[in-house]
């Protein structure tokens, strides 16, 4: 189900949809937020937006074009969006590294990305 109109609170962002397209910005996104899918739609009125869902946990992000930059808005019990921003800065901070400088480790119970090193910088992955 897509969010309604007035679901949700709305900020600007620095970010807009295309780094969920680019292969290294977009596997530290998928990392914050791994059940979620995307997908862009025209509104009614021609304006594309694009919506990030999370249908494990009913939460959404809707990015739209706002002049030169990107309004977010985003609700349920997880902030996607929120969660992409944190993880970007995170990688950014560590130099924006390639894919050789992620591990991953995997127990019984869990199952971890790290970046670094095992006690670096980490996401857990879900359990399937």
């Amino acid at each position: 189900m897509l969010p309604g109109l007035e679901d949700g609170t709305t900020r600007t962002t620095p970010h807009g949809p295309e780094l969920l397209r680019i292969y290294d910005s977009g596997f530290v996104a998928q990392l914050a937020m791994p059940n979620a899918r995307f997908f862009t739609m025209p509104a009614n009125d021609g304006t594309v937006n694009t919506y990030v869902l999370d249908s494990t946990n009913d939460s959404f992000a809707v990015l739209s074009p706002d002049g030169d930059g990107w309004t977010v808005r985003q609700g349920g019990p997880v902030l996607l969006w929120d969660e992409v921003e944190r993880s970007l800065a995170v990688w950014h901070t560590a130099g924006a590294p390639g894919p050789s400088e992620f591990g991953v480790s995997v127990t019984a119970g869990s199952r971890r990305v790290w970046l670094g090193t095992p006690s670096g910088p980490s996401w857990s992955l879900p359990i399937v």
